[in-house]
């Protein structure tokens, strides 16, 4: 398995602890709809700065606790929202407005990396080793189902009991945050928890229900 050097940061709600954050506790109806990648992106910049000894801009109190207080993460959630990544109600952020957002914070706080929305199919699962291998979270999307964006098609969420992989959900239109893979699973952080995805499963629901555009991760690379 390659997998984050270290734990994505914990999330702290009424004494129990989340797998990064969780945007159904938001004080805010839009988040609570369609933040999950305003959270994915808050994920990613508190393991930057904790981790690779970056500073980011209003995150100094963040990277200091251990775990991170829930009320606090939402507001520093909120407040990329406002700044950096516009939420549209309902419909959350697209990959390219995604990037746009954290490339603007990367420039403004000086940072020494680069995003970019979507990479080939030849080169998806390459590239989300490549990130890990480099110690950096992957932010992946679950797209929309696309052209028949009204229907219902979901892909399988599962949680790890021993051995076994056991069904825990069903999400479309969502970004969780990678944090190791294998040769067939991805363990990722969703609503502060961990789920596990397929890799057969995922490559079959991009073919059959979304497409490669809004089904991608957030590529990071060095400058």
């Amino acid at each position: 398995m390659i997998a984050l050097s270290h734990e994505l940061p914990t999330v702290e709600q009424d004494g129990r602890l989340l797998y990064g954050g969780n945007q159904a506790l938001s004080v805010s109806k839009t988040m609570r709809e369609c933040g999950c990648g305003a959270v994915g992106v808050l994920n990613l910049l508190l393991y930057l700065s904790r981790y690779h000894g970056v500073r980011i801009e209003r995150l100094a109190s963040l990277t200091q606790a251990d775990p991170v207080p829930s009320a606090e993460f939402d507001r520093c959630a909120l407040e990329l929202s406002h700044r950096y990544l516009p939420l549209i109600p309902h419909h959350g952020i697209n990959g390219l407005l995604l990037a746009l957002g954290v490339n603007r914070i990367f420039h403004r706080d000086d940072l020494p990396y680069r995003a970019r929305w979507g990479v080939s199919a030849g080169r998806f699962w390459s590239s989300i080793e490549t990130m890990l291998r480099q110690d950096l979270p992957v932010i992946l999307s679950i797209g929309p189902n696309f052209p028949l964006f009204w229907q219902q098609n979901d892909l399988q969420l599962y949680q790890r009991r021993g051995g076994s992989y056991i069904p825990a959900g069903k999400t479309r239109a969502h970004y969780v945050t990678v944090s190791a893979i294998d040769d067939e699973w991805l363990r990722v952080s969703s609503w502060g928890r961990e789920y596990y995805l397929s890799r057969r499963e995922y490559t079959n629901y991009v073919h059959a229900h979304s497409m490669r555009l809004v089904s991608n991760i957030l590529y990071i690379e060095k400058n």
